[in-house]
């Protein structure tokens, strides 16, 4: 009974959910980003707060059932990247052992529920040659991965159910992708990577709390495996997080990151690589004018 009750207030909270067709992405009073908008200052994330608390939390706690309930969670989502062998391989061959990969994806309905242009991130882990380089491929902690990484799957990610190793062409089914590249050392880069597959199999963090580490979301795997860099911590609803938009504004003012690229899918056909300005443009669209001090 408790069960059926659970799927009936999922269903019905996805189809208020669905009809409501997600936050604006553009804020009511935003006029564009400053000609003289400087890198080194760009905040953002004020205000995350955007559904009322009673609902949020709501659908913070049926989550797990609703997204399985979810018919579009199952199908391919239809990012402007998704299937473009050329742009997944220029993503690869940019990114170093972990870097941060930091996804935008508003072109499926449920990437529009989640406040903030970026909505999802994962940890770079290498290819067999890229691990031997750095001395990583014979490491007790990388070893049982062997025949993951050479069937492809080069990407660890905190995502529903698990933790769990993925392949570019999964998970860059999305629009766009920045590429951090954290100022860790190769000593600490290792630790990191140890520290990260070290976290395989736990579960998801539907709450999206990093006080806790016995179920980690996407960000939080992260601040887990590299706890020598301080993020940005954003409070929402009374928990402490880290938000994707934060990580990557943290790389644009080059504290503990380093901003590499951003590459966006065309519709169409084609991508394109960006630098900074484009991006800041992105996250501010969403988040409006920072409140006066």
């Amino acid at each position: 009974m408790k069960d059926r009750l659970m799927r009936q207030i999922a269903l019905f909270t996805l189809a208020l959910w669905l009809a409501g067709c997600g936050l604006p992405q553009v804020h009511r009073d935003y006029a564009g980003l400053p000609p003289d908008a400087d890198p080194q200052t760009f905040t953002c994330c004020h205000d995350p707060e955007r559904w009322p608390e009673p609902i949020a939390n709501l659908s913070l706690a049926i989550a797990p059932v609703a997204l399985e309930l979810n018919p579009l969670d199952t199908a391919e989502t239809p990012g402007t990247l998704t299937g473009k062998d050329e742009a997944h391989a220029h993503i690869v061959n940019t990114a170093r052992p972990l870097d941060l990969l930091l996804f935008a994806n508003k072109t499926y309905i449920g990437g529009r529920f989640v406040p903030g242009r970026f909505t999802h991130s994962a940890i770079y882990l290498g290819t067999e040659a890229e691990l031997r380089k750095i001395g990583l491929w014979n490491d007790p902690a990388i070893r049982p991965l062997h025949d993951d990484i050479r069937a492809g799957r080069i990407i660890l990610e905190a995502f529903r159910p698990v933790v769990r190793m993925i392949e570019p062409a999964k998970i860059l089914q999305t629009d766009a992708v920045a590429i951090l590249r954290p100022k860790l050392s190769i000593a600490k880069r290792r630790e990191a990577a140890r520290r990260g597959v070290s976290r395989l199999g736990v579960p998801f963090d539907y709450w999206f709390d990093n006080r806790t580490t016995e179920d980690l979301a996407c960000t939080e795997l992260i601040e887990y495996a590299m706890p020598w860099i301080t993020f940005d911590e954003t409070i929402a609803y009374g928990r402490p997080a880290v938000m994707p938009d934060a990580m990557v504004a943290q790389g644009i003012r080059g504290e503990g990151l380093t901003f590499v690229e951003h590459v966006r899918g065309v519709k169409g056909a084609g991508f394109v690589v960006e630098g900074k300005r484009p991006v800041m443009e992105d996250i501010a669209a969403f988040w409006g004018p920072v409140p006066e001090a």
